[in-house]
C-alpha cells in the first residue's frame, strides 16, 4: 500500500520520474488529512496489507513539515504491525531519525536512492547531492532499530558508474543493495501493489543481462546482500514467506534471500 503525503509537488524534478507534477513545488495534505487517510485504510485494508511505502509520487523528506507528516504515518502504522518503508534522495537529519528509531520496532525501512552518480546533478537537480546521500548511511549506522538499503532504483542499462558504486559499498560498509527495474512506461506503475507481473518481466527483459551483471559485480567484490526490490528485502528481514515471484524471471534475483522462496513453492 502506498500513501502519498502531497496534494501535489515534489521538488526535486528528477527527469525519470512517472510523478505528473514532479518539477512542482510541495503542497502538504494537513495533518487532519492524512489522519483520516490512515484510519481509511485501517478499516479497509488491516489484515491485507504488511506494507505500507512512502511516497510514491512525492520526496518524503522534503522539509521539516513533509517528515513530521511522514512520522505520524509511521507511528500510526506501526501499532497495526506493519512494515514501513521510506524512499529518499535527501540528506537524513539526525533528529529525525532519533524520533523514528524511538517509534521503530525494528520495522521501518529507509531506501536511500542513488540511482546515478555521475549524471546525477543533471538528472535529479534538486535532490541532495550524491555525497550527501551516502553520507546519510554513517548516520544510519547510530539508529539499531532502523534498517536501510542502497536503492538503485530504476535501473539504468546505460549507466557508467558500476565501479564507482562498489567503491562507495566497501568505504561505507553497506551491508544491502536493492536493484530494481527501470519501467519504461510511467502508467504501468500502481499505486496499490508492488508490480504488474507481465509489464515487470516485459521490462526486465530488456534489462536483464546488464541488470544481472551488475548484480553479480556487487556480490562479487563486496559483502553486501542484493536484492531485485526493496520489498524484497522487507521480507528477507521479517517474514516466514515471500508472495513474490521474482525467481521466474531469474533465480539469480533471489540468490540472497533466505526465505528461499518457501511460501511461493509450496502453494505452486
Amino acid at each position: 500500500m502506498f500513501i502519498d503525503i502531497c496534494k501535489s509537488g515534489c521538488g526535486s524534478s528528477c527527469k525519470y520520474c512517472y510523478s505528473p507534477y514532479r518539477n512542482d513545488a510541495q503542497e502538504l495534505l494537513s495533518l487532519e488529512e492524512i489522519k483520516h487517510i490512515c484510519r481509511w485504510i485501517e478499516q479497509k485494508y488491516m489484515g491485507r496489507i504488511r506494507i505500507i511505502s512512502l511516497c510514491p509520487n512525492t520526496e518524503p523528506l522534503k522539509s521539516f513539515n513533509s517528515a513530521c507528516l511522514v512520522l505520524y504515518i509511521v507511528e500510526f502504522f506501526t501499532k497495526l504491525s506493519c512494515k514501513i518503508q521510506i524512499s529518499t534522495k535527501e540528506k537524513l537529519d539526525v533528529d529525525f531519525l532519533e524520533k523514528l528509531n524511538r517509534i521503530s520496532k525494528n520495522n521501518v525501512f529507509i531506501n536511500i536512492s542513488i540511482p546515478l552518480i555521475e549524471r546525477s546533478k543533471n538528472i535529479e537537480p534538486y535532490a541532495a547531492s550524491v555525497e550527501e546521500r551516502f553520507e546519510n548511511f554513517k548516520s544510519l549506522k547510530r539508529f539499531n532499530k532502523i534498517l536501510s538499503c542502497l536503492y538503485i532504483k530504476p535501473f539504468f542499462s546505460y549507466i557508467d558508474d558500476y565501479q564507482k558504486y562498489i567503491e562507495y559499498i566497501n568505504k561505507l560498509d553497506i551491508n544491502c543493495v536493492c536493484v530494481g527495474f527501470n519501467f519504461l512506461n510511467k502508467a504501468d506503475i500502481p499505486c496499490v501493489s508492488l508490480y504488474n507481473e507481465d509489464v515487470a518481466l516485459q521490462n526486465f527483459n530488456l534489462q536483464k543481462d546488464e541488470m544481472l551483471n551488475f548484480i553479480s559485480l556487487v556480490r562479487k567484490e563486496t559483502r553486501a546482500k542484493v536484492f531485485a526490490s526493496s520489498v524484497c528485502y522487507i521480507y528477507h528481514c521479517n517474514d516466514e514467506g515471500c508472495p513474490l515471484s521474482l525467481h521466474k524471471y531469474s533465480g539469480l534475483l533471489c540468490e540472497d534471500c533466505i526465505l528461499e522462496m518457501v511460501s511461493y513453492e509450496n502453494n505452486k
